[in-house]
């Protein structure tokens, strides 16, 4: 008997926008991230903890940094692979695997909040797509 996999589902990120200087940025515009569409009750605790955590107000630089280390190992579970680049220097990040690139911990560590945010937001989303999505393919 053969098992059903879950399959791997492509999130672009044109819709992630930072304003600079007044000046509205799409760094990741034409960028992707590949998701795989599953986490663990104890996992999807402790990111929803840790995201709780990250919103409050009077959390310093060395808990937003503990918090965002609980979140990299989630995501880094959670991602199979992306086409995202570094949004000063233009490079690709992540280790490759053949022809993509897998973010270590230490890439998501180098995001920024909103980055952290917009990929959790979007691998929950990622949890719920449409009806009969297609399967993602590596491009």
């Amino acid at each position: 008997m053969v098992k059903n996999r879950f399959p791997i589902v492509k999130r672009e990120s044109d819709k992630y926008e930072v304003d600079v200087a007044g000046e509205t940025l799409k760094p990741h515009e034409g960028e992707c991230v590949y998701f795989i569409p599953y986490l663990s009750v104890h996992k999807a605790l402790k990111l929803g903890n840790a995201m709780g955590r990250l919103d409050e107000e009077n959390v310093d630089m060395a808990e937003s940094f503990r918090i965002i280390s609980e979140i990299s190992e989630i995501l880094v579970g959670v991602i199979d692979h992306w086409t995202w680049t570094h949004v000063v220097t233009g490079e690709k990040m992540g280790e490759t695997i053949g022809k993509e690139y897998r973010p270590t911990e230490n890439d998501i560590k180098e995001l920024s909040i909103d980055e952290v945010s917009y990929l959790v937001n979007e691998f929950f989303g990622a949890m719920s797509p449409p009806a009969n999505p297609q399967p993602a393919s590596s491009e």
